[in-house]
């Protein structure tokens, strides 16, 4: 899954997003029909379970490779997975997109700390410079 594919899954995304991004990622393709065994290395969302739902990933894989399950379910079960991740992120946001004087307080209370980190930095590297030239 990547961008440049147009499958990555980004925060933003919704369930549908996610579920339509994820119908369209590679399986074992030596795993044709659900009773075949699989390779759960060669699997895209059995990689992605691993990642976001290792006690998960354990019984579903074992599963997958022992033809007990397809890759169908194999994404039903990381799109409940990824939805609960991205779901507190989500809302978050929507509480900021909400409140736009609240974010552009934080970004200058941000940037006000950043130029004065760089003030300090600025005035030490004139000094290493241009040593007792420097008046400052």
């Amino acid at each position: 899954m990547s961008k440049s594919r147009g499958n990555a899954i980004f925060l933003t995304d919704s369930r549908e997003e996610i579920e339509r991004k994820l119908k369209k990622a590679k399986g074992d393709p030596q795993k044709i029909h659900m009773e075949d065994t699989g390779n759960p290395r060669e699997c895209v969302p059995c990689v992605y379970l691993e990642e976001f739902a290792p006690d998960k990933a354990k019984e579903v894989n074992k599963a997958y490779a022992e033809g007990k399950m397809g890759g169908a379910e194999v994404k039903a079960v990381l799109l409940d997975v990824l939805d609960d991740y991205l779901a507190p992120i989500r809302a978050r946001r929507a509480e900021y997109e909400a409140k736009p004087k609240v974010v552009e307080e934080i970004l200058a209370a941000g940037n006000e700390k950043a130029r004065a980190k760089a003030e300090a930095t600025m005035k030490q590297v004139r000094q290493l410079v241009f040593g007792d030239k420097y008046v400052g």
